[in-house]
């Protein structure tokens, strides 16, 4: 719609298929590399292309600018690497629904309704076969004949800041050189925010998504629980308020503190099933601010969740879901009388784990670049400049101290609104029937006379789109979009976020990142 970036199922295959084929393509070439202790990998997000690059040799520049080079040229699209990739793709999409688990396909529907821009591997499947190797060279092209493309660099580990930068000119320079060959260019920019996507759910309804498996050799149900927190997750120190900052750090405490009690009930007590699981979630979605055209305030908003799981062969799927719906009635009270000795137990392991060093250089990488690309259009002054301070850099920390301090207090509010009652909170009940226990049809579910507040039950997949249709994107509540829009009027900076095909998705933007760690230093007698 006008300016505004737009989702395409067909172009995120197209660019599927391109870094398939690439990796194909240099597999061989790099071979030699890789016996030295060099790695890469060319990905596809909705951030953009990220070629990454990591290892213990200088030589590692080098390699990152050549597999550059050769990405800017088609000749790696070749007619044997396009129809192994089309074969691949195609047999992987037509098995899915049949090879995957119960679990697996539990999470696929609840992401199909929340996060899913796409009709389905349905839908992906038919444009995986329709797609001829003259699309994948056109979507190609498309990239590097894009306007408003961009490029983000990342160079970390035992390197020079004057090193790093005569590496981002040289990159520069070969896409600049790649771009002038090519003749014609995209006039149109569209402004769009590359980022992830989560749908907001509405409180005071449940949602129950149940679907019979596929697979003839799967025995097992699935009930996948999703509770979503209606307060935006915490970003940072500056970024964030308060409320943010405690609710993150309580959610957190909650899922440690929940996890082993719920599978010693389910799993050891009731022998419910052989997978009983239970855990955090941190998501994130990404939002453009309506402000004066061609100029875009990109915000990226935490979401906070609490997941559940079980895989059972021998109970219904249905009755799992009442079992789990008893232990977090009758968890409440186990918070209850707790005592302070024992919360304080359970933040100081959450405080320890989560300011436990970073061991993995690629890992600290990519959490930086991620920070950057999240949150860094929301610290830029003057139009150019950015505060990097305001950057969360330290958010384990500032996390580790405020979980610290949490009380049963907080606790039991936060379990009582997210958990316990139904007019606030948000929840997603996902089930899949295998053999053992197939699903009823007509299909018997829980009316909303069965569980204090709605249900919404959906059993099909038309169902689930025509929902989905009708959720609003997860942004940030109305206090936090004046906040956003009061920086932008004092800052009158103009943000443009463009992408390396502004029509492409999953292109986005170029994102380089390399992992350069120091040499192995020599033994000496």
């Amino acid at each position: 719609t006008g300016l505004q970036w737009e989702y395409d199922a067909l172009t995120a295959m197209r660019s599927n298929f391109v870094t398939g084929i690439f990796a194909d393509s240099l597999a061989q070439e790099t071979y030699d590399a890789d016996l030295a202790g060099l790695g890469w990998s060319l990905s596809k997000s909705s951030l953009g292309y990220t070629l990454s690059c990591h290892g213990y040799s200088d030589r590692l520049s080098h390699l990152a600018l050549k597999l550059l080079s050769d990405f800017c040229s088609d000749s790696f699209i070749k007619e044997t690497h396009f129809s192994s990739n089309q074969d691949k793709i195609v047999r992987g999409l037509e098995s899915y629904f049949e090879s995957r688990r119960a679990d697996s396909l539990a999470v696929y529907y609840r992401d199909l309704l929340l996060t899913s821009r796409s009709g389905g591997v349905e839908e992906n499947l038919e444009y995986a076969k329709g797609l001829s190797m003259k699309d994948i060279v056109d979507h190609h092209r498309s990239v590097w004949t894009d306007e408003g493309m961009f490029v983000e660099c990342l160079y970390s580990g035992n390197v020079s800041s004057e090193e790093a930068k005569d590496f981002f000119e040289q990159a520069m320079g070969i896409i600049g050189t790649a771009r002038s060959h090519l003749c014609e260019k995209s006039s149109q920019f569209r402004g769009w925010v590359p980022g992830p996507f989560e749908r907001r759910l509405p409180t005071g309804e449940d949602f129950e998504l149940h679907f019979q498996s596929k697979n003839a050799k799967e025995e097992n149900g699935a009930v996948l629980v999703t509770y979503q927190s209606q307060t935006e997750g915490f970003k940072g120190k500056s970024l964030s308020s308060q409320e943010s900052m405690r609710l993150s750090a309580t959610i957190r405490l909650i899922s440690t503190i929940m996890r082993e009690p719920f599978f010693n009930e389910l799993r050891t007590k009731q022998q419910l099933g052989y997978i009983v699981s239970s855990y955090y979630d941190l998501n994130f979605s990404s939002k453009q601010f309506s402000i004066p055209t061609d100029e875009v305030f990109p915000s990226t908003t935490p979401i906070d969740s609490i997941v559940l799981y079980v895989l059972s062969r021998n109970t219904k799927p249905t009755e799992v879901i009442n079992r789990i719906d008893d232990f977090l009635m009758n968890f409440r009270s186990r918070i209850a009388d707790m005592t302070s000795y024992e919360i304080q137990s359970f933040a100081d392991s959450l405080a320890d784990q989560l300011t436990k060093p970073i061991r993995k250089l690629g890992d600290e990488a990519g959490g930086h670049f991620s920070k950057i690309r999240r949150f860094a259009p929301e610290v830029v002054v003057d139009g150019s400049e950015i505060e990097l301070e305001k950057l969360p850099w330290d958010n384990a920390d500032v996390l580790a101290k405020c979980v610290r301090t949490l009380s049963r207090e907080d606790i039991l509010n936060v379990w009582d609104s997210l958990v316990l009652k139904t007019e606030s909170r948000s929840r997603i009940v996902s089930y899949v029937y295998g053999n053992t226990f197939p699903m009823d049809i007509p299909l018997k579910i829980r009316s909303s006379n069965d569980v204090t507040g709605k249900v919404v039950n959906i059993s099909t997949k038309e169902e689930l789109l025509i929902k989905r249709r009708s959720l609003i994107p997860y942004e940030p509540n109305d206090k936090r979009g004046i906040f956003v829009r009061a920086v932008w009027e004092k800052h009158r900076t103009r943000v443009r976020y463009a992408a390396a095909a502004a029509a492409v998705v999953g292109v986005g933007l170029w994102g380089l990142t390399m992992m350069k760690r120091d040499q192995p230093k020599k033994k000496t007698n």
